[in-house]
């Protein structure tokens, strides 16, 4: 019996040792959180896409596959999006970042429209973004500028 009790302490002991790591652990990397400072600047894409394939602006449903495509490739994470379709068939997309935001404002009827994308710190790539939606829409004429904010206030275009 009393082999039993000290299999059954020994067992419940090893499980509360790791219920602690685990906890100090998860408390470590609380704090690390706490003290993390995040730098005041980021970079910030804005394009005019001019003449692309009418089909891949009126395909909305393609459309936005096309937006969180981007958005992904550039390293940034979604937290949530909408959506509004306009009469006549343009549509406003905006996403929200963790990392601030990207947006789509369609105009078919002049097979364009404006893209931004803007993500705090450094870590993020806009151009990826770029490249997807380019890729995706096919337009004839690209006016882009990529800029820093803050800190870093810097053209880089």
């Amino acid at each position: 019996m009393q082999t039993d009790l000290n299999a059954v302490l020994d067992v419940e002991f090893d499980e509360l040792a790791e219920v602690c790591e685990t906890q100090s652990e998860q408390v470590d990397g609380a704090q690390a959180e706490l003290e993390t400072e995040y730098e005041f600047g980021g970079r910030h894409l804005f394009a005019s896409y001019i003449e692309c394939e009418p089909e891949s602006l009126l395909n909305h449903k393609e459309l936005d596959l096309a937006l969180r495509r981007a958005v992904e490739a550039s390293g940034a994470t979604v937290l949530k999006d909408s959506s509004h379709v306009f009469e006549g068939g343009g549509v406003t997309s905006v996403y929200l970042l963790s990392e601030s935001h990207a947006s789509i404002h369609t105009y078919p009827e002049h097979n364009s429209c404006f893209v931004d994308i803007f993500t705090c710190g450094y870590v993020c790539e806009p151009s990826r973004f770029h490249e997807v939606l380019v890729d995706y829409l096919k337009p004839k004429t690209v006016s882009k500028r990529l800029t820093n904010r803050g800190l870093m206030n810097v053209d880089l275009t």
